[in-house]
């Protein structure tokens, strides 16, 4: 498809969803293929939650290289070697290995869908949100922060070392597995129906943001939060 091509697709398909949304006139506006899709990838939520895009549709209209070009990626194996600010999105089947270790500052920013799968070793701060049963398996290293929302069936294996700070907020029935050490802290809340379970080691501090009861222990205790912020 040429650009102008792959616009008019995306301005039917958002027409016979939800013609009046906001997406319409940003689209219509797009000057290029790089901004039609950095507009797709800001609210890649709602093109699938509507079912204007799926993983199959994105591949047909835009080809998977110049997606992964976009750190959109819908199937395969990748891994990636980042530096400074980034944004990664993940739907389909794709499975995502991410090594950011420079950038102390910087963000990066990942956002998995569908039943994707994104390994991540990082130093920098992460704001992360995964939906449906994508899974994330996270380690945050030397003072690095992270914000990371669950959803649906969504499943976190979290690891925390060197003063790193994670918040973490879960809804619906998705999971939470974190090895705390090193000085880390976690907060947490756990909603819905959600479930957490925290090893923490080195003197690691854990925070129960619904109840604000505080754990800071050592070597191999753990602790369970179940739904709505409650404790085993």
């Amino acid at each position: 498809m040429t650009f102008k091509e792959q616009k008019q697709e995306i301005l039917k398909r958002i027409k016979e969803i939800e013609g009046g949304h906001k997406d319409y006139n940003k689209v219509s506006g797009a000057k290029n293929l790089s901004d039609l899709l950095e507009i797709i990838k800001e609210d890649m939520f709602w093109y699938l939650r509507k079912s204007v895009l799926d993983a199959d549709r994105l591949v047909d209209i835009f080809g998977e290289e110049t997606l992964n070009e976009k750190l959109i990626f819908t199937k395969g194996e990748h891994k990636l070697n980042l530096m400074g600010n980034n944004a990664i999105v993940t739907l389909g089947e794709a499975v995502v290995r991410v090594d950011v270790k420079s950038g102390r500052y910087s963000l990066l920013k990942v956002r998995a869908y569908d039943k994707s799968k994104v390994d991540i070793e990082t130093f920098t701060h992460t704001d992360i949100k995964a939906y449906d049963v994508a899974q994330l398996n996270v380690s945050l290293f030397r003072y690095s922060q992270s914000r990371v929302v669950l959803f649906d069936y969504s499943n976190l294996t979290l690891t925390t070392d060197s003063n790193s700070h994670v918040n973490i907020v879960s809804y619906d029935k998705s999971e939470t597995d974190v090895k705390a050490k090193g000085s880390s802290s976690i907060d947490i809340a756990t909603l819905d129906k959600s479930k957490a379970v925290l090893v923490m080691n080195d003197n690691a501090i854990a925070v129960n943001h619904r109840t604000k009861n505080i754990y800071i222990k050592a070597e191999g205790y753990e602790v369970t939060f179940v739904g709505k912020g409650t404790e085993e």
